[in-house]
């Protein structure tokens, strides 16, 4: 289990990439105002919603975009918070819970992170793909790279 990363619910777009760029993660876990867990934000929300609707529905425009359309719309989700772009539907796991399930979990819902909540609600982990797949590495014996 890694350590949780969070953050407010009612922070910015760009201070949430800011906090993601400096602590060299891909997601934060968000939380209320009183540190429950409230959803998650990731690198994938944000290059969604830096690219321009326009061009998602039309991919020969992409070919024909300039590095200024990506900037402009960028800036334009800058200031938005991030309680309106997070993942809310996003599936927990209790600290006693198996890492099987935490398996199931990621397999079944395509969800690659999965926040470890307490009995309060608050975030006290983040289990990740990476997390399972060292598990089975060392149910197999695998314990150094012989490549």
């Amino acid at each position: 289990m890694r350590e949780v990363i969070t953050i407010s619910e009612n922070v910015t777009s760009k201070e949430a990439l800011n906090m993601m760029v400096c602590r060299k993660t891909n997601a934060l876990v968000v939380v209320d105002a009183d540190g429950a867990f409230v959803g998650m934000i990731n690198t994938r929300i944000f290059i969604e919603q830096a690219i321009p609707a326009y061009i998602v529905q039309d991919e020969i425009a992409a070919g024909f975009a300039t590095e200024d359309v990506f900037r402009k719309s960028v800036r334009q989700v800058a200031d938005v918070r991030i309680k309106d772009l997070m993942l809310k539907n996003v599936m927990t796991i209790g600290p006693e819970e198996s890492l099987l399930k935490a398996a199931i979990l990621a397999t079944k819902r395509r969800q690659i992170r999965i926040p470890v909540i307490d009995e309060n609600n608050k975030p006290i982990g983040l289990l990740s793909q990476t997390d399972i797949k060292h598990l089975i590495a060392k149910y197999l014996g695998v314990d150094k790279c012989d490549i």
